[in-house]
């Protein structure tokens, strides 16, 4: 039924016109055989994806512009999907990914780094950004409330009203730029935030998300993820690395280029 994955004069290419229609149907889910079929398309997919990026070649995907997007890695990929799914397809496709990485025992980071200016599409100014994209119903997230309450010692009253010890009664545009971006990161996974606008009180919360959701957040700076354990994928460098030490060498190189 489905035709998504060619190798032409030893190019590795993902069929688009294939692949979006996988993507309707894991969206749509309207027919029982179909979504089976298009799941399985799509893991034997993943998996001769695998396989290529293990022999050190790159699978191209040709966008509707008609340049092609170049992925080196699973974790180049997942990171595509990440920033897409603000479409349904794409997060179904996410979703998918997700638990075919599950089920096969394939361990990927969940928090995914870009130093500098790697995404043209960051949020830098996030201030100006939570100012016009706000809504209230996010107060209402018991993550959200927990970090108003440890970050800026505040309590939620509403969705347009938070109590602080320092101002009063103030609305949710007075909080700090660390909160901020936490609701805007939480809110809005398929972006890329500025981090670097967050204090290292923030971390805990970052951490807790990713328990969550994958998260793709741009860095100016070292943010202090010196705790124990500390996984993350490094866009810029392509890499997955596995302790502190490794993270502050890459912040020190890409945040100085």
């Amino acid at each position: 039924m489905f035709n998504v994955y060619d190798i032409k004069d030893g190019e590795h290419i993902i069929n688009r016109e294939t692949f979006l229609e996988i993507a309707r149907i894991l969206c749509d889910r309207e027919s029982a055989d179909e979504v089976k079929k298009a799941e399985d398309t799509y893991g034997e997919m993943l998996s001769e994806m695998l396989h290529t990026f293990s022999t050190g070649a790159v699978v191209k995907y040709l966008n509707g512009e008609g340049q092609f997007t170049n992925f080196k890695s699973i974790n180049q990929f997942k990171c595509w999907l990440i920033v897409n799914q603000h479409m349904p397809s794409f997060k179904s496709l996410l979703d998918y990914f997700k638990l075919y990485c599950e089920n096969n025992n394939i361990l990927l980071p969940r928090l995914n780094i870009a130093f500098g200016d790697y995404y043209e599409s960051i949020i830098y100014n996030t201030e100006v950004y939570f100012r016009n994209t706000f809504r209230p119903e996010w107060l209402e997230e018991e993550q959200i409330k927990k970090a108003i309450r440890d970050v800026d010692k505040s309590i939620v009253i509403n969705g347009n009203a938070i109590e602080s010890p320092v101002f009063g009664i103030m609305p949710p545009t007075k909080l700090s730029g660390g909160v901020k971006t936490l609701m805007l990161m939480y809110n809005n996974p398929h972006m890329v935030f500025n981090a670097s606008t967050c204090g290292d009180n923030c971390v805990p919360f970052i951490e807790e998300m990713i328990k969550e959701k994958d998260i793709l957040i741009g860095l100016y700076h070292a943010m202090d993820f010196s705790k124990k354990d500390f996984e993350a994928y490094i866009v810029n460098g392509d890499v997955v690395i596995n302790s502190y030490e490794e993270y502050i060498e890459l912040a020190d190189k890409y945040c100085r280029g």
